[in-house]
């Protein structure tokens, strides 16, 4: 099971989808019946980014007779074809043939413009302009990695640093399509935008080249203001203090919860023995799994369609991140 691309919105693909405490398999919310070259036990099929994908037709036509290689490198033509039908505005446009680019030139989108290039593999940093720009940023690859970094779409294929983010090796069709997943979880979706003419830089790039983490105190600021609500400093600190006193006593993985308020949802995936999702609406409490190695935590906090705050844990890499901010590394 390949993680190692964005290993956070495989949460974020079903952060505020419908479950229930408990184990429980995305998968099975979607009416999408599995492509016969998809085993039962792939990732994208559990944690439901496939079916997603077949249920929102980003596949086109494709049914569970046809082969959809999730493997296999992503081509610049298939990105596209994706990228249009996951777009309200462009999914019902004529996409055969060369019609997608005929639709990238209309949007001003990086794409190659000699036809040769179209079936070549795409990189992860052509995928990741490619996203960009379809939301209106011209931003150059490491610009772009940052976007992706900010909304919480990457966590890099080593690290979360521009470097870490492999910009060179090419993409998967499985890796893009969970990226377009993550996008829909992050209410990405909608609207393609037109990219404009001119280059800009993201404000956050400087970040993403530093090689020493700054302070947990500033850090933990700068997450306070990724979400424009009124309590997103309250569910900083407090994902904080659940990231902190997550342990694992006696091959046991616990996560305290936090009592919460009117309408407030906590949705978790967690990956330890096995996987495990769905969401938490009750008072104090505590959440255990067995788990006898390595193990990953993700929390949505959500009220309503508003994302308050999240967290990411990794034992792995023992990462700290709170709302797409890396906090700290604890080894």
């Amino acid at each position: 099971m390949n993680l190692s691309f964005n290993w956070k919105s495989i949460w974020i693909a079903t952060c505020l989808g419908i479950g229930t405490v408990g184990t429980i398999f995305p998968s099975a919310a979607f009416a999408a019946t599995r492509p016969s070259d998809v085993p039962a036990e792939h990732w994208a099929w559990k944690n439901s980014t496939l079916p997603w994908a077949l249920d929102a037709h980003i596949l086109g036509s494709a049914t569970d007779d046809t082969p959809i290689r999730p493997a296999a490198a992503v081509t610049e033509a298939e990105a596209l074809d994706m990228l249009f039908h996951f777009f309200t505005d462009t999914q019902n446009e004529d996409l055969t043939g060369e019609h997608p680019y005929e639709l990238a030139k209309r949007y001003n989108l990086p794409v190659a413009v000699d036809p040769n290039d179209h079936t070549k593999p795409l990189t992860r940093g052509q995928a990741a302009r490619l996203l960009a720009a379809a939301k209106g940023y011209n931003y150059q690859t490491d610009s772009a990695i940052a976007f992706l970094y900010e909304k919480g779409l990457s966590q890099g294929k080593t690290e979360k640093t521009i470097e870490g983010f492999d910009a060179g090796s090419v993409i998967s069709r499985v890796e893009f399509i969970q990226l377009l997943r993550g996008m829909a979880d992050r209410k990405l979706d909608g609207t393609i935008s037109i990219c404009p003419q001119t280059e800009s830089t993201h404000p956050a790039l400087d970040s993403y080249r530093r090689t020493q983490i700054g302070t947990i105190q500033d850090n933990l600021r700068r997450a306070k203001t990724a979400y424009s609500t009124s309590d997103s400093g309250y569910w900083t600190d407090t994902l904080y203090r659940i990231a902190k006193q997550t342990s694992v006593p006696d091959h046991t993985l616990t996560i305290p919860l936090p009592p919460l308020s009117k309408d407030e949802t906590i949705t978790y995936h967690v990956i330890a023995d096995t996987w495990h999702s769905g969401t938490y609406t009750s008072g104090a409490d505590t959440l255990k799994f067995p788990s006898s190695g390595n193990w990953s935590v993700t929390l949505i906090v959500s009220q309503g369609n508003r994302i308050l705050g999240d967290l990411s844990l990794n034992s792995a890499n023992h990462a700290i991140e709170i709302n797409s901010t890396l906090i700290e590394k604890t080894k």
